[in-house]
């Protein structure tokens, strides 16, 4: 059943790549959501990197399972290969060190707009190191994300004083703010050695570095933090949050070797109705206006891209069909 699901998939890969690869990014950023809200709740009882230690143990263990019952290698025939995997799982612990400690500070709706500026970087960055192209549509999504960002943040300059109530509710919210931002630039690093290796690595080894990075840097960090003690009810809840960021990584991982790196990111726009709902009609949250406008000028970006995906194939089969036979 496994191999005929997994032959199947292949065949698609193959043929459509890059709608697959858009597909996969978005099945990526749905249980990055929901991981974020697992995480939000743990938060309560457990310290960040505690939650982080656990996630990279369970997926290590989830992709070297895979693995062996794949008969494949658990590590690159390639030592520098090697190497980027297990930074790049060095690099996820930072940026999911900061976007978890953020996720303490303010809702969860907002906290995953701000991670909206990851395809910002990512572009950037794409557009540096892999030589991926920068043109006026990225600009313009650039631009809307950027304003978006704004609203969400409302930095006190622009916007004046927070209201009472929003200051009760989160009294730091300055620094959730700040430590997302840091994270989602660090998310886009991490997009970006994605794309290097994905021709090098399958994703489940690929997935086996970042739980092994995970699980080695969180004790580093646990040395100065310190720990809470927790009850044995919160291994499900680990488990679970586990899954979910396993499921992520190894589509993320796919995503990115069958698509452009910009392209691909952009998909991540699509946690931020899901994580609206979740707030909204789970949590109760209450959601300022500012918020959804700014969100609405971040989300509206995916119909750009959209947009731009359908009018490039379009120029490219008519560029096909009109060539000579």
């Amino acid at each position: 059943m496994l191999n005929t699901i997994s032959s199947f998939s292949s065949q698609l890969e193959a043929k459509i790549p890059n709608q697959i690869a858009f597909i996969y990014a978005f099945i990526a950023q749905m249980s990055l959501v929901i991981g974020h809200s697992l995480a939000q709740f743990l938060s309560k009882s457990l310290n960040p990197v505690q939650i982080i230690y656990f996630s990279g143990i369970q997926g290590a263990i989830f992709n070297y399972l895979i693995l062996q019952y794949q008969n494949q290698p658990t590590f690159a025939k390639n030592p520098k290969t090697n190497k980027m995997l297990l930074f790049r799982g060095f690099v996820w612990f930072v940026g999911s060190f900061f976007v978890s400690s953020g996720l303490a500070y303010m809702p969860l709706s907002e906290s995953i707009v701000l991670q909206m500026t990851s395809p910002v970087f990512t572009g950037l960055l794409a557009f540096f190191f892999l030589g991926e192209k920068y043109d006026r549509i990225l600009i313009l999504t650039t631009i809307f994300s950027l304003f978006g960002i704004i609203l969400i943040s409302k930095p006190a300059i622009i916007f004046g004083a927070t209201s009472d109530k929003e200051a009760a509710t989160y009294p730091y919210r300055s620094i959730g703010v700040t430590f997302t931002l840091i994270g989602s630039f660090v998310t886009a690093i991490v997009q970006i050695i994605l794309k290097k290796l994905g021709s090098v690595s399958n994703a489940s080894t690929s997935g086996f570095y970042w739980g092994f990075g995970l699980a080695m840097s969180a004790p580093l960090v646990q040395l100065f933090q310190g720990t809470r003690s927790f009850y044995l009810g919160l291994f499900a809840w680990l488990f679970l949050l586990a899954i979910f960021r396993y499921l992520s990584q190894i589509y993320l991982h796919k995503g990115f070797t069958l698509g452009e790196a910009n392209k691909v990111s952009l998909i991540s726009y699509f946690q931020v109705p899901l994580a609206y709902i979740i707030d909204v009609f789970i949590l109760g949250v209450a959601v300022d206006v500012y918020s959804i406008i700014g969100s609405i000028c971040v989300f509206s970006c995916v119909f750009v891209m959209l947009y731009k995906n359908y009018r490039d194939a379009k120029e490219k089969n008519a560029k096909k069909n009109n060539a000579p036979q």
